[in-house]
């Protein structure tokens, strides 16, 4: 099989691959075989890498011996078949052999050094595969592949990025186009897709801009997620009877998509399956459809009429967001899950009585209770709406991008207004919030130009971040912190340098991103009064290296002091849960105090926490996030209180070895904890205490704060376990 010269000294990885390129199960063994026939001064930085032990052990080896021993592994172990390669001075490489081996990427082919050159592939009849990542990667010359008959399979990335090649025959043969084989192949126009090919993987075509068209055989019964995602130049697409799925995303972006022949034999669309396709013009949904995605038909503005079939069970989330073109909507008779009761040009979800999608023309009934996620987003034909008195909710984006509506009236039963609920509502001079509302979202009115005054009830307990920022009341506020209500809503314009901050008394939240990327900030003092501290509100306060948290605050939001400055952190008692990434990638901090009153703690909480040392998690906590603690690379010493060891994800604790870092855990706990997944790996230590001081009869309390052990404020103390001045006291 080898051509092996005996004088051979020294041979890189090219040169390698020119006499013969094996592939075994085990990547490090098949260059170890290299090694062997080749000599004992194989470069490392272009086989092998930082293998330096092994490269001293087998470089002292005879030759011969080992050769003898490796060739007689091999003969049992042959996973790929040989194949050899190449490379004339024109730019054609030639491929000739049986079975292709797959590869890590352009890198681990053996012609990676040369990709630049490549200008031509051609692929001799015999091989029966491509294998994954052959010619992915950097091919920027390649323009030109000849695939022979022999071939039965495309492997997964392929040809990704091979931006020059234009167009390419697949073979008869082939049965499978393996997920991302011509991702990004900018510069392919078209593709015949053979009567053999029973799969298109995921992402198989993705961002190929320049394709305009593409035949599907009815051999496919099966195309991935994103397969065709963002082929803004495809115009049309027949999705053949063999086909009963459409996954998500499979067409979202083919903005130039003007007709799609959808079978009678489909029954699920999935997620933005076409989100975006805004030159569709028509769909047709077939009787046998049962499901259609969350945002199938998101952003398919060119789209003016929808019927739903009787058949047809679930609708997601935000279906037909953005389609700003409808005239017509409506629900088929018969249809058990959805109606567009007394003509009302809208689908409404019969047993919530959820409107979940409208139009320019639609006329909301009285019996309606929600204006559902992006309802009317887009429609910008809408002047003034009458939302009827039993309408308790306005979803995400309900109207969203509505440019021309310039009233509107919020009745006094909404208790809710969502995310960007009225986001780039340009035309809208004036809003009423009634009284019922308690929580206003992120984004809200944002963009709503010509909207000049704000009034916050009592009732609202909670702003989302940027919720009034682009109105004429937030862009006639001077530099400084912004209150609104009881609120403080933002700090505006340049922070100065070593800037210190009093939040004024009376204040019951900080809302989202309200000091974010406020570099300049040193110190806050914040009041007893503040209950909330809302989503990323310090978030990259690189200068903030300290914080008091008051007793009050009872909610901290996601990455609310992500990427801080902070040093160390004490939690107060009134906190029952630390938040999705609320205080990642804060490096400087070495300690924080987690209080008895927590019962979980987020995803990537402390992810990135790189300076901190130990952590103690008390017995409340009942949940621990993935990735809650990783990339805490400094975390010798974890404390865990709990009696009952909380299931953690193998990544909770990820980027360092466990065995090295120590668990201390209660007297009599150590077999639970060496019985429970991931908690096993830690060194396990009985040594933990509960941190409760003393045991006193009857504790004199004067001004003193009591709070039970969840964090409840007490008038008095009670049998049991109290907090006393953020101390745990035993009361008998």
């Amino acid at each position: 099989m080898f051509s092996i010269s005996e004088s051979a000294k020294f041979i890189t990885r090219e040169q390698v691959s020119e006499k013969f390129y094996v592939r075994l199960g085990h990547r490090l063994f098949r260059k170890l075989v290299c090694v062997a026939v080749l000599g004992g001064t194989l470069r490392w930085d272009e086989t092998i890498g930082k293998s330096a032990p092994f490269y001293f052990l087998f470089s002292i080896f005879m030759k011969k011996s080992l050769l003898l021993i490796l060739l007689s592994i091999y003969s049992f172990t042959t996973i790929h078949a040989e194949i050899t390669w190449t490379l004339s001075d024109d730019g054609t490489l030639t491929i000739s052999g049986t079975d292709m081996p797959d590869y890590e990427g352009s890198w681990d082919t053996p012609w990676g050094s040369a990709t630049s050159n490549i200008k031509k592939v051609v692929i001799n009849d015999g091989v029966t595969n491509i294998g994954i990542n052959a010619f992915g990667g950097w091919y920027p010359n390649l323009t030109s592949v000849t695939i022979p008959n022999s071939v039965t399979s495309i492997g997964d990335n392929a040809f990704f990025m091979c931006s020059g090649l234009t167009s390419i025959n697949i073979p008869e043969a082939v049965t499978r186009i393996g997920g991302g084989a011509f991702s990004m192949c900018r510069a392919l126009t078209s593709i015949t897709i053979p009567n053999s090919v029973t799969s298109i993987g995921r992402t198989a075509f993705y961002l190929c801009s320049g394709l305009t068209s593409v035949s599907i055989p009815n051999s496919v019964t099966s195309i991935g997620d994103m397969a065709f995602y963002n082929c803004s130049s495809l115009t049309s697409i027949t999705i053949p009877n063999s086909v009963t799925s459409i996954e998500n995303q499979t067409f979202s972006g083919c903005s130039g998509l003007t007709s799609v022949t959808i079978p009678e034999t489909l029954t699920s669309i999935g997620e933005g399956a076409f989100s975006g396709c805004s030159g569709l013009t028509s769909i047709t949904i077939p009787e046998t459809l049962t499901s259609i995605g969350e945002g199938a038909f998101s952003g398919c503005s060119g789209l003016t009429s929808i019927t739903i079939p009787e058949t047809l069970t679930s609708i997601g989330d935000a279906a037909f967001g953005g389609c700003s073109g409808f005239q017509s909507i409506v629900v088929e008779k018969g249809n058990k899950k959805y109606d567009s009761r007394n003509n009302c040009n809208a689908i409404i979800e019969t047993e919530t009585n959820s409107l979940i999608a409208g139009c320019n023309n639609t006329l909301i009934p009285v019996t309606v209770t929600s204006i559902g996620k992006e309802a009317f987003r887009g429609c910008s034909g809408i002047a003034l709406i009458n939302i009827p008195e039993t309408v308790t909710n306005i979803g995400a984006r309900a109207f969203s991008g509505c440019r021309k509506l310039s009233s509107i009236n919020i009745p006094e039963t909404v208790t809710n207004i969502g995310w960007g609920a009225f986001e780039g509502c340009s035309s809208l001079t004036s809003i009423n919030i009634p009284k019922a509302v308690t929580k206003i979202g992120a984004t809200a009115f944002q963009g709503c130009s010509a909207l000049a005054s704000i009034n916050i009830p009592n009732s609202v307990t909670e702003i989302g971040g940027s919720a009034f920022d682009g109105t004429a009341w937030f862009n006639n506020q001077p530099d400084g912190l912004i209150y609104i209500g009881s609120f403080l809503y933002k700090y505006k314009g340049a922070m100065p340098e070593n800037t210190n901050i009093v939040i004024k008394e009376g204040t019951k939240s900080i809302v989202g991103e309200a000091f974010f990327d406020c570099f300049r900030l040193t110190s806050i003092s914040i009041p007893e009064s503040v209950r909330s501290i809302g989503t990323n509100a310090f978030e990259r306060c690189s200068g903030l290296t300290s914080i008091t948290l008051p007793e009050s605050v009872t909610s901290i939001g996601s990455g609310a002091f992500s990427k801080t400055g902070l040093t160390s952190i004490t939690l107060p008692n009134s906190l029952t849960s630390i938040e999705v990434l609320a205080f990642s990638a804060c490096s400087s901090l070495t300690s924080v105090t987690i209080p008895n009153s927590v019962t979980s703690i987020g995803i990537n909480a402390f992810g990135g926490c790189s300076s901190l040392t130990s952590i103690t998690i008390p017995n409340s906590v009942t949940s621990i996030g993935y990735e809650a603690f990783s990339g805490c690379s400094s975390l010798t010493s974890v404390t865990n209180l709990a009696t009952s060891p909380q299931k953690i994800a193998e990544d909770t604790f990820y980027d360092y070895d466990k065995k090295e870092r120590v668990l201390h855990v209660l007297p009599g706990y150590k077999a639970a904890y060496e019985a429970a997944d991931f908690w096993k790996d830690f060194s396990i230590v009985e040594d933990a205490t509960t941190g409760i001081d003393a045991v006193k009869e009857t504790p004199t309390i004067s001004s003193d704060k009591i709070f039970s052990i969840s964090g409840q404020q007490l008038n008095k103390t009670k049998k049991g376990v109290n907090i006393i001045n953020g101390k745990k006291i035993l009361v008998k």
